[in-house]
């Protein structure tokens, strides 16, 4: 069972306070009485043959956890999860009863020939938790909520990449090795030359110095030597354009 205090009259169940229990189940119950919070997801999809690209979603996660739950009121004591039917769920803290002897036993000793009876001042235990009108309250809570979700906008503005400026340089770098690439092609046999176009961009180095050894030419090798130094920085240049996207 969960536990929980009710109002002496009545069976409607209108206030539970957990402060701790074994049964899974409880714990269950209650995590999911406190809510969830929304969390958003950020991806991004990289290769090296096609543009970068991302994918912005959202999950709903638990605001007490079941765990939480589990260690509650573990090593210190005096915790309570507080609900009360109609509003939202609160974490705050009680007294133990055995730090309340002055109220219970007003001689300092358990015995009850020499307790007198006294009555309870509400108004020493009980106080307005809004501290003002619940309509103020709800308006302050609005306000936080705003301003919190405001910040975590900027926040996540700063963060996310400029994937229009990366997928621009990213197609203008693969352009210009396609046009670096196909200018060398004309100068070789029209298999070599398919051959060079057809391999994939980290492949294009090793069967670059493949033809090396059969082109002897002075004029080929070296637009061949050339074109292989272009593509090792063009493919660190693509390789950075990647990292960027990550971030």
């Amino acid at each position: 069972m969960i536990a929980s205090f009710f109002y002496p009259y009545g069976a409607n169940r209108n206030i539970k306070i957990f402060i701790g229990s074994d049964d899974p189940d409880t714990r269950k119950e209650f995590s999911e009485l406190c809510g969830q919070k929304k969390v958003k997801n950020f991806s991004v999809n990289t290769s090296a043959e096609n543009p970068a690209s991302s994918n912005t979603g959202a999950s709903n996660q638990p605001l007490i956890t079941v765990g939480m739950l589990e260690r509650l009121n573990g090593d210190e004591k005096g915790d309570a999860i507080v609900s009360v039917r109609g509003y939202e769920p609160i974490w705050t803290r009680f007294t133990p009863s055995y730090e309340l002897k002055d109220v219970y036993f007003a001689a300092g000793k358990a015995d009850i020939s020499k307790r007198e009876a006294r009555l309870f001042d509400k108004s020493r235990y009980v106080f307005d938790i809004l501290g003002g009108s619940e309509k103020d309250e709800k308006e302050k809570q609005l306000d936080v909520i705003e301003k919190r979700e405001e910040e975590e906008a900027r926040e996540d503005q700063k963060n996310v990449p400029d994937f229009a400026a990366l997928d621009k340089a990213w197609n203008d770098k693969v352009r210009e090795v396609h046009e670096k690439v196909l200018k060398v092609a004309q100068m070789l046999a029209e298999e070599d030359a398919n051959a060079l176009m057809k391999a994939k961009l980290e492949e294009k180095q090793a069967f670059i110095s493949m033809l090396l050894e059969q082109y002897t030419d002075i004029s080929t090798q070296q637009k061949l030597k050339s074109l292989s130094h272009y593509l090792d920085e063009a493919l660190a240049s693509l390789l950075e354009l990647q990292e960027k996207a990550k971030k």
